[in-house]
């Protein structure tokens, strides 16, 4: 740092015998009082300079003491993964959806369940009238009857017939009947075996007759093919329904998947076996 000069009046000698000559001291001059002032202050000043710089030369130097310790942390170097995701956005989707519908037309007397219900597999969920379908099945069962007892006809033509084609042959070996009428009763035996199975495709065809009869009365109750909860309610009580009306829609919510969709820029990204993570607001 420079020395700054320290600056002084003028000092004015007192003339021999005039009136400053009464202001001498004894032995010294004395200065003017302005003079002495000014003398002060800059003094003042250039003390509080000097004490400056003293204390920025300390502060310098403790900062840059290399005896003074520095705290740091170290750490081992690893080598790890560095997860990289993609945000999308989907829905989650039952993996199992059933739209339940009529096999048969017929008026809707009892509604299935509404929405949000859980039913059970083999649960019944709506009904038809059943009033035609019932008397269907009354006629098919006397059709099978009926065919029945044809069956049981045509054994017992079958034995007589049989019986009067051995007898012709007993008579023939004596010659005791003619040739006519030995081929008439072959003709009988034969036309018999016919008959019996005619009778017996009737009792068959009657048989399946009553079968469809019974489904169609028994498709009157409409039940649940699986466990699941009611999405969808779709018809009412009374009205008139034709064949494969949708009744209502069951999902099981147990079996769900994700489907999202993914930017096209993304699509290289991704991989077979990749975890996804995902929230639900729902739940």
């Amino acid at each position: 740092m420079r020395p700054i000069p320290l600056l002084s009046a003028p000092v004015r000698r007192p003339q021999p015998g005039g009136p400053q000559e009464a202001g001498r001291i004894s032995g010294s001059r004395a200065l003017p009082a302005a003079a002495g002032r000014a003398s002060v202050y800059w003094l003042f000043l250039l003390l509080l300079l000097g004490a400056g710089c003293r204390r920025d030369r300390g502060a310098s130097s403790a900062a840059a003491d290399p005896s003074e310790p520095v705290q740091v942390r170290v750490l081992r170097a690893e080598v790890r993964d560095v997860e990289s995701s993609i945000p999308i956005t989907g829905s989650l989707l039952s993996t199992v959806q059933v739209d339940v519908k009529t096999e048969q037309p017929g008026r809707l007397v009892e509604a299935p369940p509404r929405e949000g219900e859980w039913v059970t597999r083999g649960q019944v969920l709506a009904r038809l009238e059943d009033t035609n379908y019932r008397l269907a099945q009354q006629q098919a069962r006397a059709a099978v009857a009926v065919a029945e007892a044809g069956l049981e006809r045509a054994r017992v033509a079958l034995q007589h017939a049989d019986r009067e084609l051995e007898r012709a042959r007993n008579v023939q070996a004596s010659g005791g009947i003619t040739v006519k009428n030995f081929q008439a009763a072959e003709w009988a035996a034969r036309d018999a075996r016919a008959q019996l199975r005619l009778a017996e495709a009737q009792l068959e065809q009657a048989r399946q007759v009553l079968a469809l009869a019974e489904k169609r009365l028994r498709d009157c109750l409409i039940r649940a093919p699986i466990s699941g909860e009611v999405q969808a309610h779709l018809q009412n009580a009374g009205i008139y329904l034709d064949t494969f009306a949708t009744l209502v829609r069951l999902v099981d919510n147990l079996q769900m998947e994700l489907e999202a969709t993914v930017p096209s820029h993304e699509l290289a990204r991704l991989r077979p076996g990749q975890e996804v993570r995902f929230a639900v607001d729902a739940f």
